[in-house]
C-alpha cells in the first residue's frame, strides 16, 4: 500500500521467507540485507510456531543485529484464538503464545526476553482495516502501534544520519578553509618577501649606479689634470 514515508528516502526490502526458496541460498541474502539497513523487521508466524530455518537462521544471526534495530513482529496472534473464549480466556492465550514464542528466541538468540522488542499483530485484519477504512479493525490488528514506532525510529535514524554526514561535511569544508587560509597566508608572506626583496635590489641598482657615475667622474678628472 502506498506510504508516505518512502517519499523522505526509506526503502523497504521484503527478503525471501523460510521454506520458499532454498535456504542456503537464503541466508547470504537476509545477512546482506540486514548489514546495510538501519531496521530490520522479523515477522514470525506464531500460529504454526518457528519454522526449522528460522530456528537455525535466529541462533546464528538474531543477537548480531543491534537491539536499536530489531523488530519482531508476532504475525497471525488472532489465527491462535478461540473465538468460544470470553475476553480474560483469549488475552491469556495471547499472553501464552507470546511468552513460550519470546522464551524460544531468547534461548535461541542467547538474548535476555526483555531486550527482545516485539509487536503482536495481525497483517490480514489490519489490511482489511485499511481497505475498509475501519478504526475498530486496525486497533484489533494492533498494527498502528508496530507501523508509528518503526517509522518514527526510521525516520530519527535518518535524521541522525543526515545531521552526521552535514557535522562531517562543514568538518571537512573548516579543514579546507583552513588549508586555504594558510596557504593564502604564506602566499602573501612570500609576495612580501619578494617585495622587499626587489624594493632591496632597486635600491642597490641606485646605489651603484651612483658609484659608477662618481667613478666616470674622478676618471674624466684624472684625464684632464694628465693632459695639463
Amino acid at each position: 500500500m502506498p506510504n508516505e514515508h518512502l517519499k523522505k528516502g526509506i526503502i523497504l526490502y521484503d527478503t525471501p521467507g523460510f521454506g520458499a526458496l532454498d535456504e542456503e541460498a537464503i541466508i547470504p541474502i537476509l545477512n546482506k540485507a540486514i548489514q546495510s539497513s538501519d531496521a530490520v523487521v522479523m515477522l514470525l508466524d506464531v500460529s504454526q510456531g518457528l519454522k526449522k530455518g528460522e530456528k537455525n537462521f535466529m541462533e546464528n544471526t538474531l543477537k548480531s543485529i543491534p537491539a536499536n534495530k530489531r523488530y519482531v513482529a508476532l504475525n497471525k496472534i488472532d489465527a491462535v484464538l478461540d473465538e468460544d473464549d470470553d475476553e480474560n480466556e483469549i488475552q491469556e492465550q495471547i499472553d501464552k503464545v507470546v511468552n513460550d514464542t519470546l522464551k524460544e528466541l531468547s534461548k535461541m538468540g542467547n538474548i535476555p526476553k526483555e531486550e527482545i522488542k516485539h509487536y503482536e499483530i495481525s497483517a490480514q485484519t489490519a489490511l482489511t482495516g485499511y481497505k475498509k477504512n475501519r478504526e475498530e479493525l486496525l486497533e484489533m490488528s494492533g498494527f498502528p502501534q508496530f507501523e508509528e514506532d518503526l517509522w518514527k525510529d526510521l525516520v530519527a535514524k535518518k535524521e541522525e544520519i543526515f545531521n552526521d554526514r552535514a557535522e562531517l561535511y562543514t568538518k571537512i569544508t573548516d579543514s579546507i578553509e583552513s588549508l586555504i587560509d594558510k596557504e593564502i597566508e604564506s602566499f602573501t608572506k612570500t609576495k612580501q618577501d619578494l617585495d622587499n626583496l626587489l624594493q632591496n635590489t632597486k635600491a642597490q641598482k641606485l646605489e651603484l649606479e651612483k658609484l659608477l657615475e662618481e667613478l666616470k667622474e674622478r676618471m674624466q678628472k684624472k684625464r684632464g689634470d694628465n693632459f695639463k
